[in-house]
Order: structure tokens, then sequence, then C-alpha cells
């Protein structure tokens, strides 16, 4: 997952998103997050997919709420 928050240095989100990623990570999952040239870049390892989108849902949601200031929630799409 790549995201660019809107008119923000990226750098200023790492930290929290780390955090969150702290929260949703289990021994089974492996997460990093880099900021390079106005993006923040995420990466997920996991034996099951279940964690992997458990653990996105928790990222996107944050960055939905902090970089684009909407509520904290995943896409509609995700309850489809």
């Amino acid at each position: 997952m790549i995201l660019s928050p809107a008119g923000r240095d990226p750098r200023s989100l790492l930290d929290a998103a780390r955090a969150v990623q702290r929260i949703a990570a289990s021994t089974a999952l492996r997460a990093g997050l880099t900021a390079v040239a106005g993006l923040v870049i995420a990466r997920w390892l996991a034996a099951d997919a279940a964690s992997l989108r458990g653990a996105y849902a928790e990222l996107a949601s944050h960055f939905r709420c902090e970089a684009l200031g909407l509520p904290r929630r995943v896409p509609r799409l995700w309850y489809v």
C-alpha cells in the first residue's frame, strides 16, 4: 500500500502509523513503514490473509482520519 497524504509531510504520520501497526500486528504478522519521496510505503508479510486484512484495515482507517480528516473506518466496499 502506498499513500500520499494530501499536503502533508508523510514523515509526520509515521510515528502514529507505526503505533497503529504495533497494535494490529500479531506474532504471525511482520510489518514495516517508510516515508520515501513524499509517500508512505507500508509492507506486510503474514501466513494468513485475515492477519493482513486486519493490519491493512487498521492502517487505512488511521490514514483516512489523520491525512484526510475523514471518519476512522475502512472503505464501504469492504462491507459488500
